[in-house]
Protein backbone atom coordinates (compact mmCIF):
# COMPACT_ATOMS: atom_id res chain seq x y z
CA UNK A 1 0.00 0.00 0.00
CA UNK A 2 1.15 3.54 -0.80
CA UNK A 3 -0.21 6.45 1.24
CA UNK A 4 -0.26 10.04 -0.02
CA UNK A 5 -1.39 12.97 2.13
CA UNK A 6 -2.01 16.50 0.92
CA UNK A 7 -1.95 19.71 2.92
CA UNK A 8 -5.03 21.83 3.68
CA UNK A 9 -7.62 20.48 3.33
CA UNK A 10 -6.05 17.12 4.14
CA UNK A 11 -6.82 14.40 1.61
CA UNK A 12 -5.49 10.88 2.19
CA UNK A 13 -5.13 8.65 -0.86
CA UNK A 14 -4.22 5.02 -0.29
CA UNK A 15 -3.36 2.88 -3.31
CA UNK A 16 -2.35 -0.72 -3.77
CA UNK A 17 0.56 -1.63 -5.99
CA UNK A 18 2.33 -4.98 -6.16
CA UNK A 19 5.75 -3.31 -6.39
CA UNK A 20 7.64 -0.49 -4.67
CA UNK A 21 9.71 0.27 -7.78
CA UNK A 22 10.41 3.83 -8.79
CA UNK A 23 8.01 3.51 -11.71
CA UNK A 24 5.15 3.15 -9.21
CA UNK A 25 6.04 6.43 -7.50
CA UNK A 26 6.40 8.11 -10.89
CA UNK A 27 2.93 6.89 -11.87
CA UNK A 28 1.20 7.90 -8.64
CA UNK A 29 2.89 11.31 -8.55
CA UNK A 30 2.58 12.14 -12.24
CA UNK A 31 1.55 15.78 -12.59
CA UNK A 32 2.47 16.60 -9.00
CA UNK A 33 4.59 19.63 -8.22
CA UNK A 34 5.64 21.14 -4.92
CA UNK A 35 7.09 19.78 -1.70
CA UNK A 36 7.37 15.99 -1.44
CA UNK A 37 8.14 14.57 2.00
CA UNK A 38 9.39 10.99 2.11
CA UNK A 39 11.66 8.83 4.25
CA UNK A 40 14.55 8.57 1.75
CA UNK A 41 13.35 5.38 0.07
CA UNK A 42 15.16 5.13 -3.26
CA UNK A 43 11.96 4.52 -5.20
CA UNK A 44 11.12 8.21 -4.88
CA UNK A 45 14.44 9.45 -6.24
CA UNK A 46 13.23 9.84 -9.80
CA UNK A 47 10.24 11.95 -8.83
CA UNK A 48 12.23 13.93 -6.24
CA UNK A 49 14.82 14.83 -8.89
CA UNK A 50 12.28 16.69 -11.03
CA UNK A 51 12.76 20.45 -11.20
CA UNK A 52 9.16 21.09 -10.07
CA UNK A 53 9.50 18.91 -6.95
CA UNK A 54 11.27 19.88 -3.73
CA UNK A 55 12.13 16.83 -1.58
CA UNK A 56 11.64 17.21 2.19
CA UNK A 57 13.43 14.99 4.68
CA UNK A 58 11.98 13.16 7.67
CA UNK A 59 13.51 13.77 11.09
CA UNK A 60 11.59 10.86 12.60
CA UNK A 61 13.65 8.42 10.54
CA UNK A 62 16.87 10.16 11.56
CA UNK A 63 15.80 9.97 15.19
CA UNK A 64 15.00 6.26 14.93
CA UNK A 65 18.45 5.48 13.60
CA UNK A 66 20.17 7.25 16.49
CA UNK A 67 17.72 5.63 18.90
CA UNK A 68 18.80 2.21 17.62
CA UNK A 69 22.45 3.20 18.08
CA UNK A 70 21.81 4.50 21.61
CA UNK A 71 20.32 1.15 22.58
CA UNK A 72 22.44 -1.34 20.68
CA UNK A 73 25.84 0.18 19.85
CA UNK A 74 28.59 -2.03 21.26
CA UNK A 75 30.65 0.58 23.13
CA UNK A 76 29.70 3.19 25.74
CA UNK A 77 31.37 5.91 23.68
CA UNK A 78 29.22 5.12 20.66
CA UNK A 79 26.07 5.01 22.78
CA UNK A 80 26.99 8.37 24.33
CA UNK A 81 27.41 9.90 20.87
CA UNK A 82 23.99 8.60 19.85
CA UNK A 83 22.44 10.08 23.00
CA UNK A 84 24.09 13.42 22.26
CA UNK A 85 22.58 13.40 18.76
CA UNK A 86 19.18 12.50 20.19
CA UNK A 87 19.47 15.50 22.50
CA UNK A 88 19.68 17.85 19.52
CA UNK A 89 16.76 16.13 17.81
CA UNK A 90 14.65 16.31 20.98
CA UNK A 91 15.20 20.07 21.01
CA UNK A 92 13.79 20.27 17.48
CA UNK A 93 10.71 18.29 18.46
CA UNK A 94 10.21 20.37 21.61
CA UNK A 95 10.03 23.44 19.38
CA UNK A 96 7.44 21.73 17.18
CA UNK A 97 5.26 21.05 20.21
CA UNK A 98 5.45 24.72 21.19
CA UNK A 99 4.30 25.97 17.79
CA UNK A 100 1.56 23.40 17.25
CA UNK A 101 -1.62 25.19 16.21
CA UNK A 102 0.12 28.38 15.12
CA UNK A 103 -0.21 29.82 11.62
CA UNK A 104 2.31 28.78 8.94
CA UNK A 105 3.83 32.27 9.07
CA UNK A 106 4.26 32.08 12.85
CA UNK A 107 5.75 28.59 12.61
CA UNK A 108 8.30 29.65 10.02
CA UNK A 109 9.35 32.69 12.04
CA UNK A 110 9.73 30.66 15.25
CA UNK A 111 11.69 27.92 13.49
CA UNK A 112 14.02 30.50 11.95
CA UNK A 113 14.70 31.95 15.38
CA UNK A 114 14.93 28.72 17.39
CA UNK A 115 15.21 25.57 15.22
CA UNK A 116 17.77 26.90 12.76
CA UNK A 117 20.40 27.59 15.47
CA UNK A 118 19.89 24.10 16.94
CA UNK A 119 20.39 22.59 13.51
CA UNK A 120 23.55 24.62 13.03
CA UNK A 121 24.92 23.41 16.36
CA UNK A 122 23.95 19.83 15.54
CA UNK A 123 25.72 19.87 12.19
CA UNK A 124 28.82 21.51 13.67
CA UNK A 125 28.93 18.83 16.39
CA UNK A 126 28.57 16.05 13.79
CA UNK A 127 31.40 17.45 11.66
CA UNK A 128 33.70 17.92 14.65
CA UNK A 129 32.89 14.46 16.00
CA UNK A 130 33.65 12.78 12.70
CA UNK A 131 36.96 14.68 12.39
CA UNK A 132 38.12 13.78 15.90
CA UNK A 133 37.13 10.13 15.84
CA UNK A 134 36.72 7.53 13.13
CA UNK A 135 33.24 6.08 13.54
CA UNK A 136 33.43 2.34 12.97
CA UNK A 137 30.39 1.23 14.93
CA UNK A 138 27.87 -0.11 12.41
CA UNK A 139 24.55 1.22 13.72
CA UNK A 140 26.04 4.58 14.71
CA UNK A 141 27.78 4.96 11.36
CA UNK A 142 24.45 4.21 9.67
CA UNK A 143 22.79 7.00 11.65
CA UNK A 144 25.52 9.54 10.83
CA UNK A 145 25.50 8.56 7.17
CA UNK A 146 21.73 8.96 6.95
CA UNK A 147 21.75 12.44 8.48
CA UNK A 148 24.72 13.68 6.42
CA UNK A 149 23.31 12.36 3.15
CA UNK A 150 19.85 13.74 3.92
CA UNK A 151 21.00 17.02 5.48
CA UNK A 152 19.84 19.42 2.72
CA UNK A 153 16.42 17.73 2.68
CA UNK A 154 16.22 17.71 6.47
CA UNK A 155 16.52 21.51 6.45
CA UNK A 156 13.74 22.13 3.93
CA UNK A 157 10.96 22.09 6.52
CA UNK A 158 12.33 25.46 7.70
CA UNK A 159 11.35 27.05 4.38
CA UNK A 160 7.59 26.88 4.79
CA UNK A 161 5.47 26.81 7.93
CA UNK A 162 3.03 24.41 6.27
CA UNK A 163 5.68 21.70 6.25
CA UNK A 164 6.11 19.12 8.99
CA UNK A 165 9.33 18.08 10.69
CA UNK A 166 8.59 14.47 9.69
CA UNK A 167 6.04 12.43 7.78
CA UNK A 168 4.54 10.73 10.84
CA UNK A 169 1.30 12.60 10.13
CA UNK A 170 0.99 10.48 6.97
CA UNK A 171 2.38 7.25 8.40
CA UNK A 172 -0.23 7.13 11.17
CA UNK A 173 -2.81 6.35 8.50
CA UNK A 174 -0.83 3.21 7.63
CA UNK A 175 -1.32 1.68 11.09
CA UNK A 176 -4.87 0.39 10.49
CA UNK A 177 -3.64 -1.16 7.25
CA UNK A 178 -0.83 -2.97 9.07
CA UNK A 179 -3.21 -4.11 11.80
CA UNK A 180 -5.64 -5.54 9.24
CA UNK A 181 -2.97 -7.32 7.20
CA UNK A 182 -3.85 -10.81 8.45
CA UNK A 183 -7.40 -10.34 7.19
CA UNK A 184 -6.06 -10.02 3.65
CA UNK A 185 -4.25 -13.34 3.55
CA UNK A 186 -6.98 -14.96 1.52
CA UNK A 187 -7.93 -12.02 -0.69
CA UNK A 188 -9.17 -13.44 -3.97
CA UNK A 189 -8.21 -10.67 -6.39
CA UNK A 190 -6.40 -7.38 -6.85
CA UNK A 191 -9.78 -5.80 -7.59
CA UNK A 192 -10.80 -6.47 -4.00
CA UNK A 193 -7.57 -5.00 -2.67
CA UNK A 194 -8.05 -1.85 -4.75
CA UNK A 195 -11.61 -1.55 -3.40
CA UNK A 196 -10.27 -1.92 0.13
CA UNK A 197 -7.70 0.80 -0.54
CA UNK A 198 -10.48 3.10 -1.74
CA UNK A 199 -12.42 2.52 1.48
CA UNK A 200 -9.33 3.21 3.54
CA UNK A 201 -8.89 6.46 1.61
CA UNK A 202 -12.43 7.62 2.42
CA UNK A 203 -12.14 6.71 6.10
CA UNK A 204 -8.65 8.18 6.51
CA UNK A 205 -9.65 11.43 4.81
CA UNK A 206 -12.66 11.70 7.11
CA UNK A 207 -10.38 11.23 10.12
CA UNK A 208 -7.89 13.78 8.80
CA UNK A 209 -10.70 16.33 8.62
CA UNK A 210 -11.85 15.72 12.17
CA UNK A 211 -14.69 13.28 11.54
CA UNK A 212 -15.33 10.08 13.45
CA UNK A 213 -15.59 7.65 10.50
CA UNK A 214 -18.96 6.14 11.47
CA UNK A 215 -20.62 9.57 11.65
CA UNK A 216 -19.13 10.68 8.34
CA UNK A 217 -20.25 7.55 6.51
CA UNK A 218 -23.71 7.84 8.07
CA UNK A 219 -24.03 11.44 6.86
CA UNK A 220 -22.59 10.56 3.46
CA UNK A 221 -24.98 7.68 2.76
CA UNK A 222 -27.93 9.64 4.15
CA UNK A 223 -27.36 12.58 1.84
CA UNK A 224 -25.85 10.89 -1.22
CA UNK A 225 -29.11 9.52 -2.75
CA UNK A 226 -30.72 12.98 -2.67
CA UNK A 227 -27.61 14.56 -4.17
CA UNK A 228 -27.64 12.04 -7.01
CA UNK A 229 -31.36 12.52 -7.59
CA UNK A 230 -31.09 16.32 -7.67
CA UNK A 231 -27.85 16.39 -9.64
CA UNK A 232 -26.07 18.39 -6.95
CA UNK A 233 -22.27 18.61 -7.03
CA UNK A 234 -20.80 15.74 -5.01
CA UNK A 235 -17.93 17.98 -3.93
CA UNK A 236 -20.22 19.26 -1.19
CA UNK A 237 -20.08 15.81 0.42
CA UNK A 238 -16.32 15.85 0.84
CA UNK A 239 -15.41 15.61 4.54
CA UNK A 240 -13.72 19.03 4.57
CA UNK A 241 -16.87 20.70 3.16
CA UNK A 242 -19.72 18.74 4.73
CA UNK A 243 -20.85 20.46 7.95
CA UNK A 244 -20.88 18.27 11.03
CA UNK A 245 -24.19 17.94 12.89
CA UNK A 246 -23.99 19.48 16.36
CA UNK A 247 -24.16 16.09 18.09
CA UNK A 248 -21.34 14.57 16.06
CA UNK A 249 -17.96 14.29 17.74
CA UNK A 250 -14.57 14.47 16.09
CA UNK A 251 -11.67 12.10 15.74
CA UNK A 252 -8.59 12.79 17.84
Amino acid sequence: MVTRLTHGPPIVLIDYRASRAGAVADELLRGFSGYLQTYAYGGYNGTAARVDVTPVGCWAHARRKFDVAAKSASGPGARAQAQKALGFIRQLYAIERLIKGQSPEEKKAYRDQHSRPVLGQFRQWIDETLILAEVREGVLKTAYTYVINQWPKLLVYLEDGRLHIDNNHAERFNRPIAQDRKQWLFAQSEVGVHATAAWYSVIATAKANGWEPYHYLKELFTQLPQYLQDGKPLDDLMPWLMPKPAEVGGWG
